[in-house]
């Protein structure tokens, strides 16, 4: 629904409905903890029941173009459930803080078995359908709690069975899921459909949308065929061209600029990233190239071009010489052992990753440094890498092709790139076709090259040697500054990415991601088209709530701390379970992002790490009720062995991901498992005891506080770890989360020996 930079919000949403539930809370004790809060209980979490049920049919029918007003309502709408859900948190925390080990403990396992069913439901139901499931589970809590009061018992009852009927009711009305998406009302959807990851759809379309890559001299010809459109998340298109079997339908792909490479390279086996609809399938069939095409999107592969759309497309995927697959690009090509003439890239990309809202930066592994080293060592020796991209993001290319260059023996790279473009207006490059060849060009390759160009109408802005080229020098200069890592005259961000920092998007350097607040470019062009992706907004809003959330208690509650000289020790309080929120929220995103290659898909890491963390988080919940909260030394020796098994963890990750690359799928989830479950376990003990030693000292009331803080920071934590993964990587990211347990270990150590304060 939202664009990508608002829509990664959608986490801070969530975390700022917890937080400020425990606020709230913190506030109004009179009201949420007094005796009779078995009814407060009761109502927060009816509401939050109901508030999902409401939020999954009402949030899909606004516009999210109808301006800022309806996409706070989405947000508002998005909230109301956390901000529930955490008020009964929070009082039940409160009222039941002797047994919180095993409270939050079941707290932490619900949430892993939540992530796993949600995960899994979302491959065969609509997202309204699985927000009902997690309506239906808060209302049979509803149902449980209210046992006592057989009318609520029964009413509660009846409230659930109409929530079941009227979903499946809809359901089996077979109604689009979504009235709007980001680019207003959806109309003409022929097909839809979720997973785990991203929503496909399917409409009909005319072929002069894509007609970007095709030389604006011959166009799409005598092309007779119809066009459908795959729309990824509403925003990333492939296309799906009508086939009857004979090349000759479609020679107009003869014509286009992803086909330069091969008037370059021989005959001979093809591989393509991300093939989608097929376009680029036929234009490497119509050269007579055998095809290999893997993509990460089992509905674009298998629900339609191998199922629905398997007709229309001439059974493309079914063809002699072509094999398609589902796999994730960077997990196939480190697994596979063969050579290709071309490896071809065509517009790979998609923010869908990031609308998650759980930083998986799916593409951002295809290109990286590491990235271009595989697909260069899977040439043949005369083979070429031919990535499209627009102008804007593909100069940052040639950073990375420098510095793989030099780890497979190139030293003279210059002579291995070419650059053509397809131009706007005649004028400015527009999208580009960037080639890497394996060998150094030829005179007789750029020649062709040249040829291909004038033909098609089509500019070569960088070749080897050409200095009539549009841009030569332009291009030669950035790639000597690559060659000396030295973008200091480059007003964007053109340093190469890495596996551990996959930021190829990233285009403004983070020196100036505060200085890129332009409160005038937001009110006039929106959040999306802010240059950092709305970062800078995110830091400075998510500094402002915390700020909020450790000053306003503060302010309503200094007369009452100051009396019983406590001021000092609730602030240490205060930062423990802040720095908790900062670790967590650090080690959770570092894990996730770490283990992307190694378990194939993005969404295999995000659940299995994410359930792991969760469900041993619980285990280590439920094992803290042996460890005496009242030493202040246990706190210290739990953070620091939970450091230690980090860093023993990382070396023992990195030999078993060098190792047991080619193990199913199956086996490498139970390495993952493992390796993240032991320093899970530490990580679930840390909370429990930090609500235990507030008991111990007194100071149960500061809870509610102590629990609004830790979501405050976890805001800010989400923000500022993509911010120093971008600069230093997230191996630092995972050291500073370690040292901020550490940090919160010692915190204890500077209070009184007198437990009361």
């Amino acid at each position: 629904m939202l664009f990508p930079s608002m829509a990664f919000m959608g986490i801070t949403v969530a975390m700022f409905g917890l937080t400020l539930g425990g606020l709230v809370v913190y506030l109004l004790p009179k009201l949420f903890l007094s005796e009779k809060n078995d009814s407060v209980m009761l109502a927060s979490i009816g509401a939050l029941g109901l508030s999902l049920f409401l939020f999954s049919y009402i949030a899909p029918t606004y516009n999210p173009k109808a301006g800022v007003e309806a996409i706070l309502n989405i947000f508002a709408l998005a909230s109301i459930p956390f901000f529930a859900g955490s008020i009964f948190l929070t009082v039940i925390f409160t009222k039941f803080s002797a047994s919180i080990s095993k409270i939050y403990a079941s707290d932490l396992i619900g949430a892993g078995v939540g992530v796993v069913i949600s995960v899994l439901a979302i491959n065969y139901i609509n997202i309204a359908e699985v927000i009902t499931l997690a309506t239906i589970a808060a209302l049979t809590g509803f149902a449980i709690f209210s046992a006592k009061r057989k009318k609520l018992f029964w009413s509660s009852l009846i409230l659930l069975v109409f929530v079941v009927g009227f979903t499946l009711n809809e359901h089996s009305k077979q109604k689009p899921d979504l009235a709007y998406n980001k680019f207003g009302e959806e109309k003409d959807i022929l097909f839809s459909k979720w997973n785990s990851f991203s929503r496909i759809t399917v409409q009909k379309e005319t072929t002069s949308r894509e007609t970007i890559s095709i030389s604006p001299k011959f166009g799409t010809m005598n092309y007779k065929g119809s066009q459908l459109g795959i729309a990824i998340d509403a925003d990333a298109y492939t296309p799906v061209m009508e086939y009857n079997g004979n090349p000759a339908s479609v020679n107009f792909l003869t014509h286009d600029l992803s086909a330069t490479a091969y008037q370059l390279t021989n005959r001979g086996k093809v591989l393509i990233i991300g093939p989608g609809g097929g376009r680029d399938v036929l234009t490497a069939l119509i050269h007579k190239n055998n095809v290999r095409g893997v993509d990460v999107n089992p509905i674009i592969i298998n629900d339609l071009m191998k199922d629905k759309l398997r007709d229309f497309s001439g059974n493309l995927y079914g063809q002699p010489g072509v094999e398609v697959s589902v796999n994730e690009g960077r997990s196939f090509i480190q697994k596979d052992k063969s050579e290709y003439e071309v490896i071809n890239l065509p517009l790979v990309d998609t923010w869908a990753s990031t609308v998650a809202g759980n930083l998986s930066l799916v593409e951002g592994y295809l290109y990286t440094t590491e990235a271009f080293e595989e697909y260069l060592g899977h040439l043949t020796p005369n083979g070429a890498l031919t990535i499209s991209r627009w102008s804007m993001d593909g100069d940052r290319l040639l950073s990375l092709f420098v510095k793989s260059s030099e780890k497979i023996g190139i030293t003279n790279p210059e002579q291995h790139v070419l650059i053509i473009s397809r131009f706007y207006e005649e004028k400015i490059p527009w999208l580009n076709n960037y080639i890497f060849s394996r060998s150094p060009l030829t005179k007789d390759q750029i020649k062709k090259a040249e040829l291909f160009a004038k033909t098609n109408g089509f500019h070569i802005i960088y070749a080897p040697d050409v200095k009539d080229s549009t841009q030569y020098s332009r291009y030669m200069d950035l790639i000597e500054s690559a060659q000396n890592n030295d973008y200091s005259q480059s007003d964007i961000n053109l340093y190469p990415v890495y596996d551990d920092t996959p930021f190829f998007f990233m285009r403004l350097p983070v020196k100036n991601i505060l200085a890129g607040i332009n409160w005038y470019n937001i009110s006039r062009s929106g959040v999306a088209n802010m240059p950092d992706g709305g970062l800078s907004i995110a830091i400075v809003l998510a500094t402002i709530f915390a700020i909020i959330c450790l000053l306003l208690p503060l302010f309503f509650s200094y007369k009452d701390l100051l009396s019983e000289k406590r001021i000092l020790t609730s602030l240490k309080h205060i930062t423990y379970f802040g720095l908790l929120g900062v670790s967590f929220m650090f080690l959770e995103i570092a894990l996730i992002q770490k283990f992307i290659l190694y378990l194939e898909y993005p969404v295999y890491s995000y659940s299995v790490v994410l359930t792991t963390i969760l469900i041993f988080g619980g285990i280590g919940s439920f094992l803290s009720s042996k460890i005496d909260a009242g030493k202040r030394a246990n706190f210290y020796k739990l953070s620091l062995l939970l450091a230690g098994l980090l860093i023993i963890s990382g070396f023992i990750a990195q030999m078993f991901f060098a190792n047991t690359l080619g193990w199913p799928i199956i086996a490498k989830i139970s390495v993952a498992i493992g390796l993240n479950g032991i320093v899970a376990v530490l990580m679930g003990m840390m909370m429990p005891l930090g609500f235990k030693r507030l008991e111990i000292e007194n100071l149960k009331q500061l809870l509610p506080w102590c629990w609004a803080f830790n979501g405050a920071l976890s805001i800010l934590a989400s923000v500022a770890a993509i911010i120093i993964a971008i600069q230093f990587g997230f191996s630092t990211v995972l050291i500073v989360g370690a040292l901020g347990y550490i940090l919160a270990g010692f915190i204890y150590n500077l209070s009184s020996d007198s437990l009361s304060g």
